[in-house]
């Protein structure tokens, strides 16, 4: 997401990306995977990916109100608007397009089709009498594969856990003595949640129309396992409030703490004019720096752009003008003759200057 990569390109650029650990050794979550699968699918079947769902999963299911790119919404009556919170208002934001890595989560759906899915997964891959999926391969999935170290945060969600796995795009763990299969996922005002207790044959999903810092739907999946497993209730809506503003709190105390950081009194090296030139990541690809207005602005591909000011010696604030990406540190590096030669994007990735007369002849072979 933020490139101008289409799937392949995703795929091609994940070399350049260093592991956080050994091979299958440790956890680490990442939608880039899903993308690679998605390719995958493409080459085995010779059908593309959102072709290959759409025959394979909602024809079958009757999902009629699932798509694979948000372009598809369009015309489509009834459709949840995408919220955020911004400056302490909530407030509609753009639908966010992830058609370049939608194997890992560019879905659309209704609450009702998802019924649907939840019905294949817990009837052993059949569903309207049709073996759709092999049991033993959707058991599979079920399976832990990985395991995940429980934090005081899962110990606070699930009470009395005592494993966390993850399957095949399923979380497993334990909930009040009960084997529970769940995922979630988020983006720019739109969550999702699904939950399975394979031994009860039961599950739910929660779709709302709120992404970032939303802990409603962890707290009515808690509610809705507590009925459904006949436990004592619990107000889980205070607790998940309380978590909810405390991480809000958290965050504006770093950024205080941050700001309270920058070191007054100092200037740039050079003249704004000599930051501005064509950077690039091997992973992320190009980024400019640009000088709009007697202001630096900073464009890393096609989707982020943010406002550049000083903040202290070598380094910028960006403000980003997507509303919920927030803001960064950009800080630049410079060779021994005084020329800039790089830049640390928000302590991410380190974006290299290309040189001038590369700029140059990139620009006459366009």
């Amino acid at each position: 997401f933020g490139t101008d990569y289409d799937r392949a390109g995703v795929v091609q650029h994940l070399r350049y990306l260093r592991p956080v650990g050994g091979f299958r050794a440790v956890y680490g979550y990442s939608n880039n995977m899903y993308i690679a699968a998605g390719q995958m699918i493409n080459e085995v079947s010779g059908t593309h990916w959102d072709d290959f769902i759409k025959q394979r999963i909602f024809r079958p299911l009757g999902m009629t109100r699932s798509n694979t790119s948000v372009r598809d919404l369009a015309g489509l009556d009834n459709v949840a608007a995408p919220h955020e919170k911004l400056n302490g208002q909530l407030r509609k934001v753009p639908p966010g397009n992830l058609d370049n890595e939608a194997p890992g989560g560019s879905i659309n759906s209704s609450a009702m089709d998802m019924t649907k899915w939840i019905r294949l997964q817990l009837g052993g891959g059949t569903f309207g009498g049709k073996q759709l999926i092999k049991t033993a391969t959707l058991k599979e999935t079920h399976t832990p594969q990985t395991i995940i170290p429980i934090t005081e945060l899962h110990v606070k969600a699930y009470p009395d856990i005592h494993f966390l796995n993850y399957g095949m795009g399923w979380e497993i763990l334990n909930y009040r003595g009960q084997k529970v299969v769940q995922h979630s996922g988020a983006f720019d005002g739109m969550r999702a949640r699904l939950s399975m207790i394979p031994e009860k044959n039961v599950g739910f999903v929660i779709l709302t129309n709120r992404g970032w810092g939303n802990t409603m739907d962890a707290a009515l999946r808690n509610r809705l396992l507590d009925a459904l497993l006949g436990a004592p209730e619990r107000d889980w809506s205070t607790e998940y409030l309380a978590r909810a503003r405390q991480e809000q709190a958290d965050a504006e105390a770093y950024e205080r703490k941050i700001r309270a950081e920058r070191i007054p009194g100092t200037r740039p090296s050079l003249p704004l004019q000599g930051y501005v030139g064509s950077y690039r990541d091997e992973a992320f690809g190009p980024a400019t720096v640009t000088l709009e207005n007697g202001r630096l602005v900073l464009k890393l591909g096609p989707r982020h752009t943010g406002d550049l000011e000083h903040y202290h010696h070598n380094t910028f604030w960006a403000t980003w003008r997507r509303p919920t990406t927030g803001w960064s540190l950009v800080t630049f590096s410079f060779a021994h003759d005084g020329s800039v030669t790089g830049m640390d994007a928000g302590g991410v990735r380190m974006y290299r200057r290309v040189p001038e007369d590369a700029q140059s002849r990139a620009g006459q072979g366009r």
